[in-house]
This record gives structure tokens, C-alpha cells and sequence, in this order.
């Protein structure tokens, strides 16, 4: 863990040249740390989803007591609007796709342990000393660290939304990686921050975009909801 955290890049080069047994394997360390991470957001998750629950109930019942205008017809709400309705008079219709996102997230990250690899290999194709595993290597631990900045940041969302806290952590990822791939890789900062920026564009777009997908298929696919 002190190799991970204080010296990016020290793992996965330590690895690359065979120097395997001062270290956990890569992905025993990936699974451990992703294990506590996912397990401490479940209970998080879980708690917030009650308080949110609550609380749009509570608004719901306020806006129920107070005198309204006429209703709107069925045909004069979008698909949308009636969507947000159902789930203000009802927020339990929203359990069963909560629960299928806090089951899936772990699979999907786990894609992105290859899908990390194979952008690096895109950047770096020009290197026949690095093989496809290498980079698997390298994005085992890189994830690993994010991981752990999970664990470090999770606890605080107990007490409030810490927009500040959430942008330091990934500002820290940021630089982690940066340094990571400038160490591993034996390549210039300013090559190692266009890399992390490729990459780091490439990887949210797709998992913005996976995200969206995924939800709007739950939705579809929940019986009463649409």
C-alpha cells in the first residue's frame, strides 16, 4: 500500500522487471481494495438512498396538502415529466434499478481494467518492449488507487455533498496518474499529462455514456415505470 500511494508507478515497473515477490500480486491488490471500496459505498449508498427516499416524501405530501390548479391532462405531460411524477408519488419504483446499478458497478469497472489497457496500448504502439498484459498491469494498479481515494473520500458523504473534497480527490488521481505513467512509461511530463488527459477524456465519455444506456434500460424494462 505504501509503494501504491507514495510512489506511483513503482508497482507496476517493479512487476514488469519479474521483482514479484516483495509485492501483492496486482490483481489480488485490485480485487482487495475494489472489495472494501464497493462494500463501504454499498452501506453509504444504501443509507443515503433512505434519506433521499424520505425526503422526497416528505415534499411530496407537502405539495399534496397545499390547493392546486386544475390537473394536467395525461396527454399534456411529456414521457418525462410523468416519469419525475411517478417517482415523487412513489419513490420506491426507483428500488429495484438502485439496486440493479449498486450490483452491476463493480462488473462495469472491471471492464475498464482492459478498456485502460487498450488505450495505453493505442498511445504507446510504437514500444515492441510492452505487451498488452503490461498495460493490464499498470491499469490494475492506477485503479487500485482510485479505489482507495473512494475509501478515503466515501465516509464524508455521510455528512454532506463535499463537491470541494470530490474535486481535490480527483485532482489527486489526476496527478497520480500523471506521475504514474511518467515513472512507468520513462517519458516527460508534458507527454505524461496530454496521455492522462487522452486518456481521461476517452474513459468518461464512455462511462458517461455506458451510464446513460444502462439507466435508460432499466427504465425501460421496469414493468409500471414508463
Amino acid at each position: 500500500m505504501r509503494a501504491l500511494v507514495l510512489s506511483p508507478g513503482k508497482l507496476t515497473v517493479a512487476y514488469w522487471n519479474k521483482q514479484r515477490m516483495r509485492y501483492i500480486s496486482p490483481i489480488s491488490l485490485y480485487i482487495f481494495i475494489s472489495a472494501v471500496h464497493f462494500l463501504l459505498t454499498h452501506f453509504i449508498f444504501s443509507y443515503q438512498e433512505q434519506q433521499v427516499f424520505s425526503t422526497i416524501k416528505k415534499n411530496h405530501l407537502a405539495e399534496a396538502t397545499k390547493p392546486q390548479a386544475m390537473p394536467l391532462s395525461h396527454g399534456q405531460v411529456s414521457k418525462a415529466g410523468r416519469v419525475l411524477l411517478k417517482i415523487q408519488s412513489n419513490p420506491e419504483i426507483l428500488k429495484p434499478i438502485l439496486a440493479k446499478i449498486d450490483e452491476n458497478t463493480p462488473r462495469v469497472f472491471f471492464f475498464f481494467i482492459p478498456f485502460t489497457a487498450f488505450l495505453l496500448q493505442l498511445l504507446f504502439n510504437r514500444r515492441k518492449d510492452l505487451y498488452f498484459v503490461d498495460h493490464i498491469i499498470f491499469s490494475l494498479h492506477a485503479h487500485s488507487f482510485y479505489f482507495f481515494i473512494g475509501i478515503l473520500v466515501a465516509p464524508f458523504s455521510l455528512y454532506r455533498p463535499m463537491i470541494l473534497l470530490n474535486f481535490a480527490g480527483i485532482l489527486l488521481i489526476i496527478i497520480y496518474f500523471v506521475k504514474a505513467i511518467r515513472n512507468a512509461y520513462g517519458i516527460g511530463t508534458g507527454r505524461a499529462v496530454s496521455y492522462t488527459l487522452t486518456v481521461g477524456a476517452v474513459y468518461t465519455a464512455v462511462s458517461v455514456s455506458l451510464i446513460f444506456f444502462y439507466v435508460y434500460m432499466l427504465i425501460s424494462n421496469t414493468p409500471g415505470f414508463l
